[in-house]
């Protein structure tokens, strides 16, 4: 494992790509190197910043990262924490399954829960930090009430404008606990959410065990496309955990890419799925050649895709991103009143945002 540039300013950046690819087959290959008690504390930053908590620790377990003694206390210290939280998280998601079964409403666990405990050897590998449910659209707002109804959450946001949420909206996030709780209605903004044939996501389910308890997930096609979305529009500098999950579900036993490649195909999303195999490949400095194969099966990113998927990676791809779903929205109706909300959000939407925005700070 060897940084790009010498500099020590590069190095926890170096480990934390080494470490995010551990037990997959890299030339970032850790061996057993001793960590410099210099840059721990950057290193295990990174790695939190990452979700990548679960993995560094699965690496000194194994040998593979030698720790001073002082720094195994303190990482031993940062993963009781992730993991408390964890716990608190699976808590709330039997609390949230079983409201939405009262009520009658169909779920998905998404994201970090579900990889953890469905797609990973051992869920402590997989760090996530709160809860992310998709619900079908026609009750997505009653989703939403009957869970803070029931679950003595708030929400954290008002809608951008009345109606716009069962229409247009990703997400109602809400608070409960203190833990965040991401309610979906589809799964990712702009275009590429817009895109997306909502009935998709609720064909036949994946199914993970949780503590005796058998929880839905999206089908093992829709659960790579999103990890892809996840990989390539979740942040303007992906998370190496979201690269890694790419590369996890391709190394999962009888993982084949014909299917993900039709229904990326039906939601118009070959070129996200494209890109994140390849950066997510490169950022982990993979060796293996089959998912060179499975990416080649995809046709080449074209100009207008890249500049769809440079929406959601530029400074203002809060706003871009958004914008972007007009291309997807059909009638001219439908774009006017997306477009007039975006634009022109109610007041609580923008004293809640400046509210959020503040205490973030």
């Amino acid at each position: 494992m060897r940084a790009p540039i010498g500099s020590r300013a590069t190095e926890p950046t170096v480990w934390a790509r080494a470490i995010a690819a551990y037990g997959l087959d890299t030339r970032l290959d850790l061996g057993g190197r001793r960590l410099d008690p210099a840059i721990f504390m950057s290193v295990l930053m990174e790695c939190q910043r990452h979700r990548l908590v679960g993995l560094f620790a699965c690496a000194v377990d194994d040998e593979a990262v030698t720790l001073e003694p002082k720094d195994h206390d303190q990482l031993l210290e940062v993963v009781r924490s992730w993991h408390a939280n964890q716990v608190r998280v699976e808590q709330l998601l039997f609390r949230v399954a079983d409201q939405l079964e009262r009520s009658g409403i169909d779920f998905r666990v998404l994201k970090g829960t579900a990889l953890a405990h469905g797609t990973y050897a051992d869920p402590e590998l997989r760090s996530f930090g709160d809860l992310d449910i998709l619900v079908p659209a026609e009750h997505f707002t009653r989703a939403a009430v009957v869970l803070a109804t029931g679950l003595r959450g708030r929400r954290v946001l008002a809608e951008l404008r009345p109606g716009f949420d069962a229409r247009f909206g990703r997400e109602i996030l809400l608070k409960v606990d203190s833990l965040e709780l991401d309610l979906h209605r589809t799964l990712v903004d702009g275009y590429f959410g817009h895109a997306i044939v909502l009935d998709d996501l609720f064909d036949a389910p994946s199914w993970f065990d949780l503590a005796g308890t058998r929880l839905p997930a999206l089908g093992l096609a829709a659960q790579f496309v999103h990890s892809c979305s996840s990989a390539v529009l979740g942040n303007s500098t992906p998370r190496l955990i979201s690269q890694r999950d790419v590369q996890q579900l391709m190394s999962a036993e009888g993982f084949d890419v014909g299917q993900p490649l039709l229904l990326a195909r039906r939601w118009h999303s070959t070129a996200v799925v494209t890109t994140a195999i390849a950066e997510s490949a490169r950022a982990l400095a993979l060796r293996d050649a089959d998912q060179r194969a499975d990416a080649a099966r995809f046709p080449p990113v074209h100009t207008r895709d890249k500049a769809l998927i440079a929406a959601y990676r530029n400074r203002f791809s809060g706003k871009t991103s958004h914008a972007s779903a007009l291309l997807a929205i059909r009638g001219l109706r439908g774009q006017l009143s997306y477009g007039r909300a975006i634009a022109m959000p109610q007041r609580s939407f923008r004293h809640d945002r400046c509210e959020l925005e503040r205490s973030s700070r």
